[in-house]
């Protein structure tokens, strides 16, 4: 839902407990990334859950992102590193 250096705000299958730790893969397109997609791992904690109003809508999540890392892959090469 929103991303930024500090933090992820994110829909979850459930509400998660504040102070869990958590890890989340994002990828960034091409137009912001350069050539090809990157991808940058996080891990972080979990701050808060935010109401949704309607029971058929997945709770949001917010969580701080405390480090992060570039998670290097070939052009041509699949989501597990392997060629595709």
């Amino acid at each position: 839902m929103n991303v930024s250096m500090s933090g992820v705000l994110f829909r979850a299958p459930q509400a998660l407990q504040p102070q869990s730790a958590v890890e989340v893969a994002l990828t960034l397109p091409v137009a912001i990334a350069g050539e090809v997609p990157a991808e940058i791992g996080c891990r972080g904690t979990i701050i808060r859950n935010v109401p949704v109003k309607g029971s058929d809508k997945l709770p949001l999540v917010a969580a701080s992102i405390l480090r992060y890392r570039f998670v290097h892959r070939r052009q041509n090469a699949g989501r597990d590193g392997s060629p595709s």
